[in-house]
């Protein structure tokens, strides 16, 4: 699902209505980039025309034939979706919300405002009047995505903590749109006084929230309706020219894409289900995406890259359930020849013990659906004293207190689940050292998933089944599972379960990235397929390793350093055995420490009492050390054999520069004649402590 896949018989058609850059960064220009990009027709309705570059504007005038553009438009290709930017005056506004009062309400189009009010340099573009007209034409939105200054206009105070937003949230939705997205990612730059606690200053993350109007009762941690915090890696670039614009214009893209491919009833059930969460992290991941790669080109910031549908797990959003926590959760980590290719879900004490006594399976999942706790804690008990005595890992689907009673290896949790557990429970997982799979469906599931770092995620079902609640449901397809690949990223292991009726479908679903397959009706009428089937599917897992999977390190120095000039670290990695060391020692430390950055913490940094949150690590490290770095042996190397040696330099300075990191490297070279050095700074999605920078440093001898 890249930018050269047609997921669709046809194009999305998107409207845009904002105004022209002349610099080619934001506005109309930003937005053609996007759509197209995304697989989307755009359309054009020019607000106004600016004269502008890279340092600024020097002159703007409004369209005289706005409303006859969009009619003209109309006529002929009636949108999917609508974006709505700059608009310059009460006249225009009055245009733009005649002409949205006259769409068809059972069209049911999506509409989405970007309601540009204030410049980069904190000056108001609109009178008090248009203002008042913006927060008018709000009731005709189902979305508005107002950067943070925007917001302060619109509430009327400044916003400098997480409580001021979320409460600046719902004023803004009191004017009637259906959801607001309170952009935050440039609220460092833009305020650098903020306070240890505000916004932005304390996670090392972009951070915006997005709270909905939804009137149906949230089932789910990713339900916008009680609002969600959406977090994703912060770039230190000012190339950040039309990130607002290419936001917007994403969501908007998003949003067409869901309604065109509901309408045609296609099998990527999640596609056809885009929710306005689906949309905002699609569309975060994406500018994510164009600001890591982005590039000056004037004398000013530089525009946001465009680069398709989104397919870096690096940039994808993750959903924050503490929005001042740097840190989120740590299960029990696993690779994926752990398992094997074939995962049964059963449901009585005597399906397991048929699995076990077929001694074709690493593991077997129990998922009962009765509501009697006592017998629900019997077959639970009894399933695990086989599985023991097999040695055979068993996973209770939900239940996590009975899975915690009775020492069973690990729960499997669906999003329901995790809605109902809430971090009190997660916790209790996480303490009892329990593995964590949990199931994924749409965008928002995943991105809700991904925040938890789960031992496996699932995508589902992928192909038409019953199995679940009797009737067929959308599936996913192997298209979607191989996105569900990207995004995930390929240190995240993956489960397709769904349909999986046969051997040619899984098959498929391990040619799509999947780890392995969950399979609950083919096994329940023969149990033999787990060998049969198995042997064949071991064999394309051999066959179809990606790169970021090696079971052989890379021992060669100037091939390590390549891979790490070209920024391809996901290709680092550790052999079987000393992988298996690896997460020996990584449980261990988890079911001592909790987690691996609290061992840090106390082993490396002499903490008694483990800081967390609202910056509070980096500035009792500052306090306790004269310097900006800590260089040490890393306690969890790579496998590059006896001669390359592995460090670990802590930053315990946000002014670290890249030359004192450089001279840290030289003195390396000098303690011991003739060596080699390269380098990394590590990637957010790979850091021990999230809230503190490290680079890696390899050592030639």
């Amino acid at each position: 699902m890249s930018s050269n896949v047609a997921y669709t018989s046809r194009p999305p058609i998107i409207y845009t209505i904002a105004g022209s850059d002349s610099g080619g960064g934001a506005g109309i220009q930003a937005d053609l980039l996007a759509m197209h990009s995304n697989g989307c027709h755009p359309c054009t309705a020019i607000s106004c025309i600016t004269a502008q570059n890279s340092t600024g504007v020097t002159a703007i005038e409004n369209v005289g034939i706005l409303r006859e553009q969009l009619d003209a438009l109309y006529s002929d290709m009636p949108c999917d979706a609508v974006k709505i930017g700059m608009l310059g005056d009460t006249k225009i506004i009055e245009c733009v919300k005649g002409w949205l009062e006259s769409l068809p309400r059972d069209h049911k189009i999506p509409i989405v405002f970007d309601p540009v009010m204030v410049a980069t340099s904190g000056a108001k573009l609109l009178s008090d009047d248009a203002i008042e007209g913006v927060k008018d034409i709000m009731k005709l939105c189902d979305l508005v995505t107002p950067n943070l200054p925007e917001a302060e206009v619109l509430v009327g105070r400044s916003l400098k903590t997480i409580e001021d937003v979320e409460a600046a949230a719902l004023e803004i939705l009191a004017f009637g749109a259906g959801a607001v997205l309170i952009k935050g990612g440039h609220t460092l730059p833009t305020f650098p006084h903020l306070s240890p606690g505000a916004l932005n200053t304390t996670v090392g993350h972009s951070q915006d929230y997005l709270r909905s109007t939804s009137t149906s009762p949230s089932t789910r941690l990713s339900d916008s309706s009680s609002g969600i915090w959406l977090r994703s890696p912060r770039y230190s670039t000012p190339h950040t020219h039309g990130t607002g614009c290419t936001l917007s214009s994403s969501v908007a893209s998003y949003l067409g894409l869901g309604r065109v491919s509901s309408s045609e009833s296609s099998e990527h059930g999640a596609l056809n289900a885009i929710s306005i969460e689906d949309a905002c992290i699609l569309a975060k991941a994406y500018v994510t995406k164009g600001i890591s790669i982005s590039k000056g080109i004037g004398k000013g910031p530089g525009p946001v890259r465009h680069t398709g549908f989104p397919s870096d797990h690096n940039c994808y959003p993750t959903i924050a359930l503490d929005a001042a926590e740097r840190e989120g959760f740590d299960f029990k980590v696993m690779r994926p020849s752990d398992f094997g290719p074939i995962f049964p879900i059963v449901d009585s004490v005597s399906s397991v013990s048929k699995i076990c006594s077929s001694n074709s399976c690493k593991d077997v999942q129990l998922r009962l659906k009765i509501t009697d706790e006592d017998e629900i804690s019997r077959i639970i008990s009894e399933s695990s004293k086989i599985c023991k005595s097999s040695n055979v890992r068993l996973w209770i689907n939900d239940h996590p207190s009975h899975a915690i009673k009775h020492n069973c290896f690990g729960v499997h949790l669906g999003q329901e689940d995790i809605k109902r557990l809430g971090i009190t429970g997660l916790l209790s997982i996480q303490k009892s050292s329990l593995a964590l799979g949990i199931s994924t469906h749409t965008f928002s599931e995943l991105s809700l998933a991904l925040g938890l770092n789960p031992t496996y995620v699932s995508l589902g079902p992928i192909f038409p089944t019953s199995s679940k609640t009797g009737i067929v449901t959308t599936s996913q397809s192997p298209l979607l599972l191989k996105k569900w690949r990207e995004l995930i990223g390929p240190s995240t292991v993956m489960c397709a379960i769904g349909g999986v009726s046969s051997l040619e479908r899984a098959e498929e679903c391990v040619e799509a990235g999947a780890d392995f397959v969950g399979v609950i009706g083919a096994v329940k009428e023969d149990v033999g397929i787990l060998k049969g089937w198995g042997e064949v599917l071991e064999g394309k897992r051999r066959e179809d390793r990606t790169s970021g999977r090696r079971d052989l390190p890379i021992t060669d120095f100037d091939e390590l350093s390549r891979i790490i000039n070209a920024g391809k670290i996901n290709l680092l990695g550790r052999g079987r055995d000393e992988q298996t060391k690896y997460l020996k020692r990584l449980n261990e430390l988890k079911s001592k420490y909790v987690s691996v950055s609290d061992y840090i913490k106390i082993s490396h940094f002499g903490f008694s009492e483990i800081p967390a949150g609202n910056g509070k690590l980096m500035s009792k490290i500052a306090a306790a050390s004269s310097s900006k770095l800590l260089l040490m042996k890393n306690d969890f190397p790579y496998n590059f054999g006896e001669k390359i040696e592995h460090y670990v330099l802590w930053k315990l300075n946000s002014a670290v520069t890249e030359v004192e990191i450089k001279a840290t490297c030289e003195n390396l070279l000098k303690q011991d004649g003739n060596k080699r050095v390269a380098f990394w700074e590590n990637t957010q999605d790979l850091k021990s402590i999230r809230d503190l920078d490290h680079v890696q440093i390899i050592v030639l001898k």
